[in-house]
């Protein structure tokens, strides 16, 4: 059983790492998600639609915690398709940030979006 289950590990380790390679996110920049956001391809959009979840769950957590202030005050929140259209729009006519961090853009693109009064 305990084999088994080091051999199953394996090949799941092995098959994320041949799919890893084949990735079209390897440098993990803005114009890479800007490129998979704005595809028609099923699994492009659910690829988007899980990094846009991720980085707000982190962004939600950031604020919980007072670690940052906050960066973006949409009213009300956006959907998630609201939220990748915004980003695909503001990627497309910054390609200036082309070369900077998906997080940072997405969030840069949110803040410029959604600015919050101070």
């Amino acid at each position: 059983m305990r084999q088994g289950m080091t051999m199953l590990a394996g090949a799941a380790l092995l098959a994320a790492a041949t799919s890893a390679e084949a990735s079209p996110f390897e440098r993990q920049t803005t114009g890479e998600l800007h490129a998979i956001c704005a595809s028609p391809n099923e699994l492009d959009q659910h690829f988007c639609i899980g990094f846009i979840l991720g980085a707000g769950q982190l962004y939600e957590e950031m604020l919980r915690i007072e670690a940052l202030q906050p960066l973006a005050c949409p009213e009300p929140d956006p959907s998630l398709v609201v939220l990748r259209d915004t980003f695909v729009s503001w990627a497309g006519a910054n390609p200036d940030h082309a070369e900077t961090r998906a997080i940072d853009g997405m969030m840069q693109a949110a803040a410029e979006t959604w600015p919050c009064s101070r």
